[in-house]
């Protein structure tokens, strides 16, 4: 080998901390580099994680760790090494709840009626914010938005869950509940 080049092969550890990759929802990952048509023959099962009841739902996979939902309502937090639980978070919706973004060490999750926020670490709960959803939440410059079945937008804090109205002038929201 010329000194002009080297060769060293690298593992490119890319999160997944949102529901289906990217805001555009594109359910790709560009950074994606080392699964091809070529090897993807070649996969076994790492580890597996039953969940408690009903059906698992998508997962998000932010700082080592896998965050998943099942259809009975639980969260879970596994090491996505090794698989082994970190957390479970029980909402309560028998309907089923998921997260659907990680971001500022935050993992945010929704069900049929409620949007919480849990800390990525520990999965206590920060806030909860009760409203009929009819989507899953975006989180960005400080807030979350999100659509209700009432045809509104919310706009909260990312923090606290509160409506700071002074910092979504022009969207029309609605008090808690």
């Amino acid at each position: 080998m010329s000194p002009d080049k080297a060769r060293a092969i690298f593992t490119v550890r890319t999160n997944w901390a949102r529901s289906r990759f990217d805001l555009a929802a594109t359910g790709a990952n560009p950074f994606e580099n080392r699964l091809s048509k070529s090897n993807v023959g070649r996969l076994h099962v790492l580890w597996q994680h039953r969940v408690t009841l009903g059906h698992p739902l998508p997962a998000l996979v932010a700082g080592g760790t896998v965050y998943a939902g099942d259809g009975a309502g639980h969260i879970y937090a596994l090491d996505a090494l090794t698989g082994s639980q970190r957390w479970r978070f029980a909402t309560g919706d028998p309907q089923g709840a998921a997260p659907t973004t990680v971001a500022s060490g935050i993992v945010y999750v929704v069900s049929s009626y409620d949007v919480w926020a849990l800390d990525a670490a520990s999965g206590a709960e920060r806030w909860r914010y009760e409203a009929f959803l009819s989507s899953g939440v975006i989180v960005a410059n400080g807030l979350v938005f999100f659509g209700t079945y009432n045809e509104e937008i919310h706009a909260v804090d990312a923090l606290t869950g509160d409506q700071p109205l002074d910092r979504v002038q022009g969207w029309r929201a609605r008090g808690r509940g």
